[in-house]
């Protein structure tokens, strides 16, 4: 347990990858957004990558800081 204390980058890593497996589990489903006059219409696979890789960006940079230190 103290492992994964001190390496806490790992779990964001950890759910990056469960993000993105459960994204392309759930491929054809949508998420509806109406803003003013303008109706978007995401795919839930797209919005689960989206979130996917900006955590696993946000792991990258953290533990290239947490490296120098």
């Amino acid at each position: 347990m103290n492992y994964i204390k001190g390496k806490s980058y790992l779990l964001f890593l950890a759910l990056a990858v469960l993000l993105l497996s459960f994204g392309f589990y759930k491929g054809d489903e949508m998420l509806d957004i109406n803003i003013h006059d303008t109706y978007f219409i995401i795919s839930w696979k797209h919005l689960m990558i989206l979130i996917a890789l900006l955590l696993f960006f946000c792991n990258v940079i953290y533990a290239l800081v947490k490296r120098k230190s």
